[in-house]
């Protein structure tokens, strides 16, 4: 199974979760911070995202 993400949901500035595609039911889902870092450490495919230090979400910059 892969993730890819597709959007942050914001209330006001706030960032409150993320959306994503999920390949193998071929939807969207919508998870918090603390899920996708537990995503990420279980070692999951979620493309847009790297693991930094002290467990900090870091977006992949894609350039063209």
């Amino acid at each position: 199974m892969c993730m890819y993400l597709t959007n942050g949901n914001f209330l006001g500035q706030r960032l409150i979760g993320y959306d994503f595609y999920d390949s193998k039911s071929k939807g969207f889902a919508g998870m918090t911070e603390k899920q996708m870092i537990t995503k990420l450490k279980n070692s999951e495919k979620v493309y847009g995202f790297i693991l930094g230090e002290l467990s900090i979400l870091n977006f992949i910059k894609v350039t063209t």
